[in-house]
């Protein structure tokens, strides 16, 4: 099979190009570097932890040897020189190596732990359950908070969505009969919402519980829609994140809160975009100036949970009156507005804006858009400067955790000391590079559904800039990252902790090794066009990459949907589904800018050899055909549209 295959390369060399700096490895390479190829290959293939420095006697000695060379070097300086090289610059010499040969201590620092991690039951939360109970097996105790009714639903969830997962099936055949036991003797199913103050909507002898042994705490929970009803996503992706941190007000063992956020909470901004805090002031739009106490405050108060007729009355208008009579009621022709009355149309409309509200909706917002296709949520968020809802919902909820850290009066407190905060910002997640096996992906990520309409015949083309880079980062060096960050910060001494800064790390590849929308749709052509798509037995031939198209009009004028009857229900539906997922991603596909990940890079060159082998996260050494063509899109195809791929696949 040519998963199988491409799983057997990846698995084989990822990580060990190190010593040569690019892909693929040398055939023929120093005996250090084939020792060390031999040795990862080793280490993953039998299922085990993968990290060349457990258990191997030949790595060891090959550390002693360069402790001693470092030793030895130092004398013959001292020596030759005439000890005109002072003593304690030459203990800084050998302590800089040993700190380099020691790299971060992930290891150590994260043996023994006990964890507390939000969003275990999505894609990036079982990854990172996955590589802690593989990597770090002594682990004390993961508490996973799930959203349910009570424990015993909680633990139902645990049990179909994580324990019997495709993800963890290296750790079933590495534990065999006894996976399922070891599994809840690690993993702890708490039951709560991220949305309930004052802690989480969690029984108050549990929370007591949880905070009294937690040492770590991670929120990988969010709601990724793009136009989700505005209440809904802040509840999750801003006042979640908060909620999170009172209750780790209690936990007087935590050594750090990290929270993952998206580096498109960064917005529009252009150029090259930095890793930095977000706070209200740096809203710069023509807009009103955010705040993020009132859009909470909107939201919640005018939410779909109160009738639209309610809303109405209060306008004092009648519940069968038309949207532009709304509008005017309430706004006349003025460019005023708080947008009370664009929620109480959504309330009585649903998410589409019918056209005949085109003009008002234009000189209440002061923006042109096709509004045909967009929801209010949506204007909502481009009016401040955001993409749509996620990615403004989520850059507010950071802004609040960099509020509440700067608030001395209610700061996370661990005798008396300040508690680290770490904010990963990855960019677009995709399948498994290499771990726990290459090419794992659960649900449509964000560039999938794309591929998949193209590989059926539906697209030829799709809107967006040929040369706007596509910021892609494997979901297995996402969760990587997350580890490093927290052994570095949450290892950090007390004098390290003494600042308000929140600790900002972007996880992207739109700067050190890019890839244009132009190359992902050649790649997806040279996949598709050796391993078609079958439809009923028939092979879906392509005769050309997907042409990048410049608007909305001229990509749904080129949708194609053979495989559907024509004028059929289901067709218009997937019409409809195809245009407004254009509509969201446009932005995204046509953004020129690039994400600076220079935080993220230290972070890995603190990384010893060992630690980058199994830890590793150098979105460099992604070579982007071999991991587009021949790990991402079987992966897709096998995990996602359960497909069996033909034994001939390949590029």
């Amino acid at each position: 099979m040519f998963l199988n295959s491409a799983a057997s390369f990846a698995t084989q060399n990822a990580f060990v190009r190190f010593p040569h700096g690019k892909w693929p490895p040398p055939q023929s390479s120093s005996s250090s570097s084939s020792s060390s190829s031999c040795q990862w290959s080793s280490t993953v293939n039998h299922g085990g932890k993968g990290s060349p420095s457990k258990g191997s006697s030949s790595v060891i000695n090959r550390q002693h040897n360069r402790n001693h060379k470092v030793i030895r070097a130092v004398i013959n300086i001292n020596t030759a020189e005439n000890n005109a090289v002072p003593d304690n610059q030459l203990i800084l010499a050998f302590d800089e190596q040993k700190q380099k040969q020691q790299g971060l201590g992930i290891d150590k620092f994260l043996s023994g732990k006990t964890w507390f991690i939000t969003g275990a039951t999505g894609f990036v939360g079982k990854v990172l359950v996955e590589k802690i109970l593989r990597s770090i097996p002594d682990t004390r105790k993961i508490y996973l908070m799930i959203k349910a009714k009570d424990t015993e639903a909680a633990l139902r969830r645990l049990k179909t969505e994580i324990i019997e997962a495709e993800v963890f099936s290296v750790l079933k055949e590495e534990y065999g009969e006894s996976y399922e036991s070891f599994m809840l003797a690690k993993l702890v199913p708490v039951p709560g919402n991220l949305a309930e103050a004052p802690e989480l909507g969690i029984h108050p002898e549990t929370a007591d519980l949880v905070a009294g042994e937690v040492d770590l705490i991670v929120n990988s929970a969010a709601n990724t829609t793009f136009d989700e009803r505005y209440d809904v996503a802040i509840n999750t992706n801003t006042r979640g994140a908060t909620n999170l941190m009172r209750f780790a007000d209690k936990c007087h063992n935590l050594k750090l809160f990290l929270h993952i956020s998206t580096i498109y909470a960064n917005g529009g901004r252009s150029g090259r975009v930095m890793e930095k805090a977000f706070s209200e002031e740096d809203v710069t739009t023509t807009a009103a100036a955010l705040d993020v106490a009132a859009e909470i405050q909107l939201a919640l108060t005018h939410s779909a949970a109160t009738p639209a007729a309610d809303h109405l009355r209060r306008l004092g208008l009648e519940s069968n009156c038309t949207c532009h009579t709304l509008y005017k009621s309430s706004y006349g022709e003025s460019d005023n507005c708080d947008m009370l009355a664009l929620w109480h149309t959504y309330f009585m409309f649903g998410h589409a804006i019918i056209s005949s509200a085109a003009t008002c909706m234009r000189s209440i917002i002061g923006i042109t858009y096709n509004y045909s296709s967009c929801t209010l949520f949506i204007i909502r968020a481009r009016k401040f400067g955001w993409h749509d809802t996620y990615t403004f919902t989520k850059a507010m909820g950071e802004m609040m955790l960099g509020d509440y850290r700067k608030d001395m009066s209610s700061a996370i407190l661990t005798n008396s000391n300040k508690v680290p905060i770490v904010v990963l910002r990855p960019s677009i997640i995709e399948g498994s590079y290499a771990h726990p096996f290459p090419g794992w992906i659960e649900g449509n990520r964000m560039l999938d559904p794309i591929s998949q309409n193209y590989c059926k015949g539906r697209m030829t083309s799709f809107p967006g800039h040929p040369d706007s880079i596509v910021d892609v980062v494997p979901v297995d060096m996402v969760v990587n990252a997350v580890l490093a960050a927290v052994t570095r910060h949450g290892a950090t001494t007390v004098a390290d902790n003494s600042n308000n800064m929140v600790n900002v790390y972007q996880i992207g590849s739109s700067v050190s090794n890019p890839m244009t929308l132009s190359e992902l749709f050649t790649l997806y052509y040279l996949h598709f066009d050796s391993s078609p798509m079958m439809i009923k037995g028939k092979p879906i031939r392509l005769s050309s990459p997907l042409d990048i198209c410049t608007s909305i009009d001229e990509f749904s004028s080129a949708l194609h949907l053979p495989d559907i009857p024509s004028g059929s229900r289901l067709g218009r539906r997937l019409r409809q589904e195809a245009i407004r997922m254009a509509t969201f991603y446009l932005p995204y596909m046509s953004f020129m800018g690039r994400y600076d990940c220079s935080n993220t890079e230290k972070l890995m060159e603190e990384m010893s050899e060992e630690e980058r082998a199994e830890f590793g996260f150098d979105v460099k050494k992604i070579d982007w055909r071999h991991y587009i063509a021949q790990v991402h899109l079987p992966g897709l195809r096998k995990h996602v549209m359960k497909e069996r791929l033909p034994a001939t696949a390949h590029v």
